[in-house]
This record gives structure tokens, C-alpha cells and sequence, in this order.
């Protein structure tokens, strides 16, 4: 097996395995790992570095702001005593690390024929995230993550993903499965941003269908005559007669599945209905964007550094906010840069669907911050 092929492996296990934590939160993580090795394959392979090195450079934007955060957190080092060379390093690995999941994943749409690899990925990792919903002991569900937040955003990036990897065909059942699947545990999550930030990406998926509906009409009677959807089918039903006719099963199952389905429902009223009662509500001093406030306006342009970032702001407090995460940790240079590296997204990839993502996103990451989230920069990474 060549270096390529491995590193498409690699790759198509770390989005099997995207939800599955095995270490504290702020820790890499086995999608991480795997995604690392992958990277480093692709670079040691000559014709694919050209490209991923010349589309970093052709990225303007991009490269500029990884530029600024970069020096943002070296220099933090010259003028701030107090901040640690390990923690600075740290930061700056995962920013190169979450630069190239970025590269390559914007290697990788281009690669049409591995898209159907990926979209297989993306059912198996839906299957696993479904699983979870059966193992619920707490209020909210974290599926195999460290915390329910966590678990919203990675669902609404699959979503996003499975989307894009089956745009030709809206119709596969692997697609409406991934999608039923992702619906309780998007539910037991209780993530508010990540549930409002799914809104325009189903109502990108429902756009997109309807736009070409003779065509998705004429893939769905083919679709029908198929001899694995009957097979499906026959497989189902069999199954389903099997059970009502266990009366045992019956009688354990369907109160089990309906247990669940009130937690889940349960966790979303709970979750909605508590929005006037909760401090975490108040943007600037629930979800703490009012720490920005704690250095001068000269510190603001260049930033302070990513490990400052921690030791300045106190304790385990942290601005529950991209953007103004960013005019702390790498200056206002940085935060400009990332938004022109985003908007260019936009006007490049005029289609619903991307700019549903963007916007799911950006809902996402104004109560959290995303900076570190792989999966935000593979999405980006599927855009042109």
C-alpha cells in the first residue's frame, strides 16, 4: 500500500472515530492522531505537497492570519515573562496541525472518487453517536465526547459533511439515514447554539432537493428498483414482524425506545424554556466576553498568546466566544484576517448549502469557542 492510500485510510478512521474521547478535553484525541499521521503521509508525498503547499499560499488570507498567530504567541514569549515555552509551543502546533486538516481536506474535494469512502465514514460515525443514546445517565447527552456542547457541534458538523460528500445524489439512503440517526442524540445533546445552527443547514438539504426535484424523482424510482433497497426492505419488515410477534421483546423494547425519546424531548423543552432564567444567556458576561476587558488596547492589536490567554483571564474562565477569543489570544490583525478568510468563503462558494454551513457555524461560535474544533476545519476545508 503506498503512502497515499494509507493516509486516505487513515483519514476515513479518524472521521469514523471523530466522536469518540478518550482523553480529557483540550487533549488530542484519537481523530486527532489518526489525522496527524495522515498529514504527514501527504506530505511526504511529492506531487500532493506541491498542491497542498501552493493552495496555502494561494490563500491569502489564510496564511496571513496563521502568520499573525504564530508571531502573536512567539512574541508573548518576549513580553510576557509569566508565559510558559511549552504552552506556547502547544498552540502553535495546533494551529499548523488545524492549517493542514484544512489543507487536506481541501485536497480531498477535489477528489471526487473518495467521497462515497467518506460518506461511509460518516454513516459509521452516525451509528456510533446513535448508540450512545441507549448508554444516557445524565440530564444532557455526551455521547462518547467529554461534554454535551462538544457533542452538538460534532453532530452539526457531520450533518454538514455527509451533506457535501452526497451533494450528486441527495437521494442515497446513506444520507437519510445519517440524517434520522443524528436526530435523537442532536436532541439529548441539548446544545442550543449547535440545534440553531443546524436550522439553515436542513434548510439548505430541503432547498437543494426541491430545486432538482425531476431529477431526485427519477433517482428515486431507480433507487426503488433496486435489488439492495428490496433486500433492505424484505430485511426491515422482517425484523419488524419478528419483534411483534416476540411478545417478550415488545414489551422491553418499546418502553425503552420511548424512555428515550422523552428524555431527548424532555432535555429540549428544559433546555429552551430555561433561556429567560439563565446568566449564560447574557452574551457579555455569561459566556464571559466581558474578560476582554482585562488587557490594555495596545495588548489588543498584538495580542497576548494563546497559553497568556489562560493565565491572564484567571483560572478556568475562557471567552465562550470565537471572535473576541481571537483579539486576546493573537490581536485584532488576526480576527480581521479570519473573517476575510471566511466571507471569501462565502463569494466563492455561492450555493446554499456552503453558506448555510458558514452560517451554522458562525451561530455556533458566538456562545463558543471553535477555534480548536477539527471538524469546524474540515468543513471549511470542503469549500472552495
Amino acid at each position: 500500500m503506498n503512502t497515499y492510500r494509507l493516509a486516505v485510510w487513515l483519514t476515513t478512521l479518524s472521521m469514523i472515530f471523530s466522536s469518540s474521547y478518550f482523553f480529557p478535553s483540550g487533549n488530542p484525541q484519537p481523530q486527532d492522531f489518526l489525522i496527524a499521521m495522515s498529514i504527514i503521509l501527504l506530505f511526504c508525498h511529492k506531487k500532493v505537497r506541491k498542491i497542498l503547499l501552493r493552495n496555502f499560499l494561494a490563500k491569502k488570507t489564510l496564511s496571513l492570519f496563521v502568520l499573525i498567530f504564530v508571531m502573536a504567541n512567539i512574541l508573548s514569549l518576549r513580553f510576557f515573562p509569566e508565559v510558559s515555552f511549552l504552552g506556547t509551543s502547544m498552540a502553535i502546533a495546533y494551529m499548523l496541525y488545524n492549517t493542514s486538516v484544512y489543507l487536506i481536506f481541501n485536497f480531498f474535494r477535489t477528489e471526487k472518487e473518495l467521497h462515497p469512502l467518506f460518506l461511509n465514514a460518516c454513516l459509521l460515525n452516525a451509528i456510533i453517536d446513535f448508540s450512545s443514546i441507549f448508554f444516557l445517565t445524565t440530564v444532557r447527552g455526551s455521547g462518547f465526547t467529554n461534554n454535551p456542547n462538544q457533542f452538538g457541534i460534532h453532530i452539526l458538523c457531520l450533518l454538514i459533511m455527509s451533506i457535501y460528500f452526497s451533494r450528486d445524489n441527495l437521494l442515497s439512503w446513506k444520507l437519510q439515514v445519517i440524517l434520522l440517526l443524528l436526530i435523537i442524540p442532536a436532541l439529548q445533546s441539548g446544545s442550543r447554539a449547535a440545534l440553531m445552527g443546524g436550522i439553515p443547514i436542513l434548510l439548505a438539504f430541503i432547498q437543494s432537493f426541491i430545486g432538482n426535484i425531476e431529477k431526485n424523482i427519477l433517482l428515486f424510482i431507480s433507487f426503488l428498483r433496486k435489488k439492495s433497497f428490496q433486500i433492505t426492505v424484505a430485511i426491515i419488515f422482517g425484523s419488524i414482524l419478528s419483534i411483534i410477534l416476540w411478545d417478550v421483546m415488545l414489551d422491553s423494547v418499546i418502553p425503552s425506545l420511548s424512555s428515550i425519546l422523552d428524555k431527548s424531548f424532555g432535555v429540549l423543552d428544559q433546555r429552551f424554556t430555561a433561556l429567560d432564567n439563565e446568566k449564560t444567556t447574557d452574551l457579555w458576561e455569561g459566556r464571559n466576553v466581558q474578560l476582554i476587558s482585562r488587557i490594555t488596547p495596545f495588548e489588543s492589536l498584538i495580542g497576548i498568546g494563546y497559553d497568556n490567554y489562560w493565565r491572564r483571564l484567571g483560572g478556568d474562565f475562557e471567552i465562550h466566544s470565537l471572535f473576541p477569543s481571537l483579539i486576546v489570544i493573537s490581536g485584532v490583525f488576526s480576527l480581521i484576517f479570519f473573517s476575510l478568510f471566511i466571507i471569501i468563503r462565502l463569494w466563492r462558494n455561492k450555493d446554499f448549502v456552503s453558506w448555510s454551513a458558514i452560517i451554522g457555524l458562525v451561530i455556533y461560535s458566538i456562545t463558543h469557542q471553535l477555534f480548536r474544533e477539527t471538524n469546524m476545519w474540515i468543513v471549511l476545508g470542503l469549500m472552495r
